[in-house]
């Protein structure tokens, strides 16, 4: 699991504008506000550390205890500060909530299939992250993703999947979301996917086999895939329609663990294709050749030149 670098940032008031827009789509931050507002009262202990040093030290009947005529026992200072700070942390360990968050990290190179609290399934791509609170899920399915997955919903309640660049939100269906870096594209499998920005505009409904990109609240594309074709990266065969070589680029790293090298190369160039992310020579191969783009592998490094 990787440190939660925005949740720092929150904690310690140092998280920018943007960052907040973002964190505030998290499914949990609604917990998480409430959480911080109950415990803005708590402050840790005052010790006044010249006066236990003189509790310790500066007294020498301190030092030897004269003989109990009775069971009444006299505890030193730094006695009773321990086991003060022993009923406290007690208390707390009683007070504190339990974590409830779950967090699914899918690094370069690795894809991962997993099962949410109600068995709605997913695959997360490489390069992406899930999270989602459990306690809340019975009443709110909705979890937040950074990257690609591809989910087949069981049916119930509302289903959301909140990113960085919009939600996504279904009842019983099957669909593919990927966020990444300023772009939202969602591809409808079977059942119905509304799609609204991460300012709130609402780009409609999804029908099976349609699909949308959007980019900054505006629509960059809609389009529908082939019924007879429902081969996508998660049978091995990675799509991408009308991108940047520089996304096509960073997605062969995400799946193969390399290092791409582009320099030289126009990398802001348009462009349609497909991959396996079986073979990295034969992925290059179908990418790069019909750009007369040529490469040479080395350990983990690939370098392009025209």
């Amino acid at each position: 699991m990787k440190n939660d670098e925005l949740l720092h940032k929150w904690v310690n008031r140092e998280i920018s504008k943007e960052e907040l827009e973002v964190f505030k789509a998290r499914p949990e931050f609604a917990s998480l506000t409430a959480l911080y507002k109950g415990t803005e009262d708590f402050s840790a202990p005052v010790f006044d550390d010249a006066k236990m040093l003189s509790d310790i030290l500066g007294e020498k009947k301190a030092a030897i205890l004269p003989k109990s005529e009775g069971k009444r026992v006299f505890l030193t200072s730094w006695v009773k500060y321990a086991a003060a700070a022993s009923v406290l942390l007690f208390a707390m360990w009683f007070m504190w909530p339990a974590n409830t968050m779950v967090t699914v990290t899918a690094d370069a190179g690795e894809q991962i299939m997993g099962m949410l609290p109600d068995q709605s399934m997913y695959t997360l791509n490489a390069g992406s992250e899930l999270t989602y609170d459990t306690e809340d899920w019975k009443t709110e399915r909705s979890l937040y993703l950074m990257g690609e997955a591809f989910f087949e919903v069981e049916k119930g309640e509302k289903f959301q999947v909140n990113t960085a660049n919009g939600q996504v939100k279904v009842l019983g269906t099957s669909f593919n979301v990927r966020s990444r870096d300023a772009k939202l594209e969602v591809v409808c499998r079977t059942g119905k996917v509304g799609v609204t920005s991460i300012a709130g505009k609402d780009f409609g409904v999804l029908m099976p086999q349609d699909a949308i990109s959007i980019s900054r609240d505006k629509l960059v594309e809609k389009w529908q895939v082939s019924k007879t074709d429902t081969k996508d990266w998660t049978q091995g065969i990675v799509r991408f329609r009308n991108a940047k070589l520089a996304d096509v680029l960073s997605e062969l790293e995400r799946q193969f663990s390399i290092k791409i090298n582009s320099q030289n190369i126009d990398i802001q160039q348009v462009v349609s294709c497909n991959f396996q992310n079986k073979d990295l020579d034969t992925a290059l191969k179908t990418t790069l050749s019909p750009l007369g783009i040529k490469y040479s592998i080395s350990d983990k490094v690939v370098v392009l030149r025209n």
